[in-house]
Order: C-alpha cells, then structure tokens, then sequence
C-alpha cells in the first residue's frame, strides 16, 4: 500500500465516532491496517465536517440517479448521510468486478457481527435491499422480497441449520435466473460511477495518509 499511517486512534467527536462492531467491520474487509483507517477517517472528518457524505454530496460525485436508491440503502441507520464505515461499503459495492463479488458485498454488509453467517432475518434484509435498488430503475423483481428470500433460504440451507455461508448465499443467489438478470444490469449500471467515489478514497490516502 506503500505509506505507513499512525496507528493510535485519534478521538473524534461524538458524530464521528466508529462503533466497535464498525471498526472490526472495517478491519475485516477492507484492504487497509489500522493505522491506515484511523488516518483516512481523520481526512474524513475534514472533508466532510457535517459527520459524512450528504445525499446531495453524494449525488454530485456519482451523477447518477440510480445513486439516489443507492444511498438510501448504503444509509443503513437512516441518519441522513453515509458514515465512513458506510463509505466503504459503497466503494466495495462499485469495486467489484462480477456478479459473485457484488452478492458477496451484499452478504457482508449485512453480516454485522462478522460471524461470517446470516440468518434468514438478515437474509430478508439483503434482499428487500436489492428490491428497493431494481425498483429504483424500474425493473421491480416479481414477488414479495420476504417471501423470496425465504424461499432462496430454505432451498440453500441444506444442513438445516438455520444459517447460510457467504458461499451459500451467493450460489442461492444465483439459482434465481430472473433476479441475477436484473440484478446484472443493476450493476452494469452502477460500473459507469465508481470511478468517482474512488477519487475521493485516492484523495483521502494521498492527503491524510502519512508517508
């Protein structure tokens, strides 16, 4: 990655500051050391004073009207703005390169306690997730999100042990021939902006990062 960053954490104020939960979520998937997230959350501070990425900012980086339904889903606490733990989310969404990569997106964003395991609760919630992204195209699957996703759980959960694998979910996934269409030109779609919000992660490194 070629810079080392500090690696004691900077205190932040209340509006910035990152969750036990959040900060493992991050060292788990992420690229980055410790050293170098707490430098890029302190950048982040800076850049965005109001606590994260506005709908509006985030409109403006990505241009894309299809960000907006995006954003709702990436704001998982609803507050308005993206935190940086869901910044990185969001960077993981538009980085990945095939339908694989983004369904395992899709699991570890709602894998919260990074057990590496969803229930058929979380599963509901990923699902009514993409629900909420094809709608926004106009391209609504059939069907009720919950009612599909416990159908997709109970034909992939073949142990019967009331919880599925990443591996598990994303070959689940991929049995449903008119989801991954949709779900294909969703992310065909999304493909056209990532460019933008890895500027701002580029930013980040280059400004905060410590040589």
């Amino acid at each position: 990655m070629g810079s080392v960053c500090g690696s004691a954490y900077v205190e932040l104020d209340e509006e910035f500051k990152v969750s036990d939960s959040d900060w493992k979520w991050l060292l788990a998937h992420t690229e980055y050391s410790e050293g170098e997230l707490n430098d890029m959350l302190v950048g982040f501070r800076e850049e965005y004073q109001g606590g994260g990425i506005y709908r509006h900012q985030f409109e403006q980086l990505t241009g894309n009207t299809v960000m907006n339904i995006v954003f709702n889903c990436l704001d998982s606490d609803s507050n308005g703005y993206l935190d940086f733990k869901e910044f990185n989310q969001a960077l993981q969404l538009l980085s990945a390169k095939d339908t694989e990569q983004k369904l395992s997106w899709a699991f570890q964003m709602y894998d919260d306690d990074n057990s590496g395991m969803i229930d058929q609760t979380e599963m509901a919630n990923v699902m009514m997730s993409l629900y909420r992204m094809l709608e926004g195209m106009g391209s609504r699957p059939s069907g009720d999100p919950k009612i599909r996703a416990k159908d997709i759980f109970s034909q992939i959960d073949v142990n019967n042990d009331g919880t599925l694998s990443e591996e598990e979910f994303v070959k689940g996934c991929q049995t449903d021939d008119e989801l991954m269409g949709l779900l294909h030109k969703l992310f065909e779609t999304l493909l056209e902006v990532r460019v933008n919000l890895h500027g701002v992660l580029t930013k980040l490194k280059l400004k905060y990062c410590k040589k």
